[in-house]
């Protein structure tokens, strides 16, 4: 049994990959569809429900029964176009020049050889540039948080399930009508019915055995 079921499975092919491979997952019901339409893997109709936005087969019109789980900030990063990751990565490299920039002022204005007056204005300028740096940080990370937030809400991985009433249905359909089961009074009836038809048989071998010996 389990290997025809697992050759029936190898003959239905998903609609979307024109594939019946294993590797991609299991296929599944998703919808009403029936015949060569019925299949798809999972994967592939998640992917094309997440990429399309639709929710609805565009066949049999049957809504999708889909769980959604929000996308995390890694995968904000990974969807981002190059011009966003160019100007992430210029950021990153001016912060980290300025940031060295005032450390070279501290070693300066701590220095030896300069005067007094220029050490100081170092030492002021240095700290104005640790003030900057660290608003123009602040300012920087809340903006990719808004965002990512506003990306967030919506942008979901999306998964699919079976159309489980169908199944249901089409299981009940295609189960053989069993005949009701006698009750205990119908069993007990019949068995009182059979005892009595051998006691009878019973009694009339016994009167022609009698009748026999008598003649």
């Amino acid at each position: 049994a389990m290997d025809s079921n697992a050759n029936i499975e190898r003959s239905n092919i998903c609609r979307i990959c024109l594939s019946n491979d294993i590797e991609d997952g299991p296929l599944i019901e998703p919808c009403n569809c029936v015949g060569e339409s019925a299949f798809v893997h999972a994967k592939c109709i998640s992917k094309w429900v997440e990429i399309s936005r639709a929710e609805i087969c565009e066949f049999c019109k049957f809504k999708f029964i889909i769980v959604r789980k929000q996308k995390n900030f890694f995968d904000w990063i990974q969807e981002q176009n190059e011009d966003a990751a160019e100007f992430g990565i210029i950021c990153v490299l001016f912060f980290l020049a300025f940031y060295l920039l005032c450390l070279g002022m501290i070693i300066l204005s701590n220095s030896q050889t300069i005067p007094t007056l220029l050490s100081l204005a170092f030492k002021i300028y240095t700290a104005l540039g640790f003030m900057v740096l660290a608003f123009a940080t602040m300012v920087f990370i809340r903006h990719i948080y808004i965002t990512y937030k506003s990306w967030s809400v919506t942008h979901f991985r999306v998964k699919v399930l079976s159309n489980h009433a169908k199944i249901r249905n089409l299981n009940e359909s295609n189960t053989v009508l069993k005949s009701p089961k006698a009750s205990p009074a119908d069993d007990r009836f019949s068995l009182n019915a059979e005892t009595t038809l051998n006691n009878n048989r019973i009694r009339t071998v016994i009167s022609n055995e009698v009748e026999k010996k008598h003649n």
